[in-house]
């Protein structure tokens, strides 16, 4: 915990590091009597975020320890200010933007330790940084003694689901961790994003790590990918599911998925699509038009209509299994897809760790463990997008259908058509914000 010093008229802050005193000062201004000054007790600062045409200094007030993930302490974020260094007026803005770190899975690091498409503040640092490095700027940043390497106090920041699970069978002890991080290229609420961007950047981009040790060595780690159909197309922002349709051009289609499966194959190596698009009215067509560009950029995947064996699970594994099974998984990485990247996706992605898992250990505890971190990501997850629970998760928790699980669907569908009517735009809005984009 360290503590700062606010001065609310001339916006002057004072803060201690471990390497000396940092102070961030507005030029040409002069001493006010009197002046108001407020002690703030905060974890980490993320830098500067335009809100309303006034830079605010965002920092953490408080956060807590949520493990640790290849040697880097995460933090998860329970609460989060914003300073303003200028005059304000009355605006909801800010509380929105409290809302929507408070009520999701916000995390820090204090190392750039992940690619940096998962950081959401790197233009907060470097909003932040600028006024150490030019004097041409209204404000000053300045740290005392003047060294080569500074503190600030600077974490960085993404969203997304991190667990960490520890259980025993008989004398083994055993962990499970599941990190995923969102990627903040090309994100946004459910139907107001969609696709892909000419620089190769789909929307809802997930990269989920999944790790199992016993007793204390890793036994098995994979890696899995999601994020919206890689083709230009949208969905008109009306009930459940919008009215699907296509933009843009051919030539401009093919470069900029070109361009995000040469990323994912520079990242990853070896991608095996699997998609779970339907068989019916809009997702066919969408489903169509992307497996005809797998087909010619000679992409290797699977369409699996998910949908039609929802409900006979035993069924639905056993088929997607058989399909596993003709897969050399070897050093391969899957992209998963369905329309939203959410329910169905999570449940494929579920059933493909426990593919995987069942050739090390079927153990009842093993299995229950898996499924409660899969069902607790596929909630955060969703709530990020849709503001409701992940749908279909009985499945991957309880691997059964039932009525009551029907009525659950049911009205996390109804939750997501009022989210799309009534608050899904402020949520965009506020994330463009967050992350520096323009609405």
């Amino acid at each position: 915990m360290a503590f700062l010093f606010y001065h609310k008229q001339s916006y002057k802050i004072n803060y201690q590091t471990d390497t000396g005193s940092v102070t961030l000062y507005k030029k040409n201004i002069n001493a006010i009597a009197n002046e108001i000054i407020e002690n703030i007790n905060f974890n980490f600062i993320l830098g500067i975020i335009l809100i309303d045409k006034v830079e605010h200094l965002v920092i953490v007030l408080e956060s807590e320890q949520a493990g640790i993930f290849t040697g880097t302490d995460i933090y998860k974020i329970t609460k989060v200010d914003f300073l303003p260094l200028g005059e304000v007026n009355d605006s909801d803005t800010i509380f929105y933007l409290k809302h929507l770190i408070h009520t999701n899975d916000f995390y820090v690091v204090k190392t750039k330790c992940f690619e940096e498409e998962f950081f959401w503040n790197l233009h907060m640092e470097s909003m932040l940084l600028r006024y150490n490095k030019s004097n041409n700027e209204d404000f000053i940043l300045k740290h005392a003694p003047v060294k080569r390497r500074h503190n600030f106090l600077l974490a960085y920041l993404f969203c997304g689901y991190f667990t960490t699970k520890t259980f025993r069978i008989d004398e083994d002890f055993y962990s499970m961790k599941l990190l995923s991080l969102v990627s903040g290229s090309k994100m946004g609420t459910r139907l107001l994003s969609r696709g892909i961007d000419l620089l190769g950047n789909v929307s809802f981009y997930v990269k989920t790590v999944f790790e199992t040790k016993r007793n204390n060595k890793i036994i098995s780690n994979m890696t899995l990918i999601r994020g919206s159909v890689p083709l230009f197309w949208k969905q008109k922002n009306k009930g459940i599911n919008g009215k699907l349709y296509f933009t843009g051009n051919r030539k401009e289609l093919e470069s900029s998925f070109d361009k995000h499966f040469k990323k994912l194959q520079e990242q990853f190596g070896k991608i095996y699509v699997i998609t779970l698009l339907g068989d019916k009215k809009d997702e066919k067509i969408l489903n169509d038009a992307y497996t005809d560009l797998l087909t010619n950029k000679n992409i290797k995947f699977l369409s699996f209509d998910l949908n039609s064996f929802i409900n006979d699970f035993d069924d639905l594994k056993n088929l997607f299994f058989w399909h596993l099974d003709k897969i050399d998984d070897h050093d391969l990485i899957y992209r998963v897809n369905c329309i939203d990247c959410l329910d169905r996706t999570n449940l494929a992605q579920f059933l493909i760790c426990k593919y995987r898992l069942d050739k090390i250990l079927k153990n009842p505890t093993f299995d229950k463990v898996l499924q409660e971190c899969w069902t607790e990501n596929g909630n955060s997850l969703s709530n990020l997008y849709t503001g409701s629970d992940v749908m279909k998760k009985e499945l991957s928790l309880k691997q059964k259908r039932s009525f009551f699980g029907m009525i659950d669907d049911l009205f996390i569908s109804a939750t997501r058509l009022i989210n799309n009517r009534f608050t899904d735009k402020q949520k965009n809005k506020m994330i463009n914000i967050l992350l520096g984009k323009k609405d």
